[in-house]
């Protein structure tokens, strides 16, 4: 079975993760596909902020 918390795989029926300690919901709760750790969604990437350059010209001087 999989951690319901990390993924890892840890024993059957254990009360606890022996990776990252989250304790583990048997029973009904249990992952139902055994052999597949649980699907955890990435957020997206924050978007990258936009920065406003400002151009300069140097006047010839006279």
């Amino acid at each position: 079975m999989f951690c319901q918390n990390c993924g890892k795989q840890i024993p059957e029926n254990a009360k606890f993760c022996n990776h990252c300690g989250a304790v583990q919901m048997n029973g009904s709760f249990r992952n139902i596909q055994q052999g597949t750790p649980p699907h955890t969604e990435q957020p997206p990437p924050a978007a990258t902020p936009t920065v406003a350059v400002a151009a300069t010209a140097a006047l010839p001087a006279h």
